[in-house]
């Protein structure tokens, strides 16, 4: 896992500098694939894995591939899940 620390943030999702940003640490909701919402905590930053906005795959076998996704989020019913920037909204302390 990468470590990084509570000041480690990037820009808010609108872009505009005003918002809440998505760090480690930060509480947020995320929207799944399968379109569920879940709220937890951000534990995880994997955004050095991947270069810029390139999709990043791992085959797991002939049948599943996995794609890398920015944030792990621990969720309230302690499940980790992954998603990407535009599925993690940050909620505001």
């Amino acid at each position: 896992m990468s470590k990084a620390d509570d000041s480690d943030t990037i820009d808010d999702h609108a872009g505009d500098g005003g918002g809440p940003v998505a760090k480690i640490s930060a509480r947020v909701r995320v929207t799944l694939d399968d379109g569920s919402v879940r709220e937890g905590e951000i534990v995880d930053d994997f955004a050095d894995l991947a270069p810029d906005d390139t999709a990043v795959e791992a085959r797991i076998d002939n049948d599943h591939v996995a794609r890398l996704r920015r944030w792990a989020i621990s969720t309230d019913d302690h499940d980790i899940v992954f998603a990407d920037d535009n599925a993690v909204e940050v909620i505001p302390a």
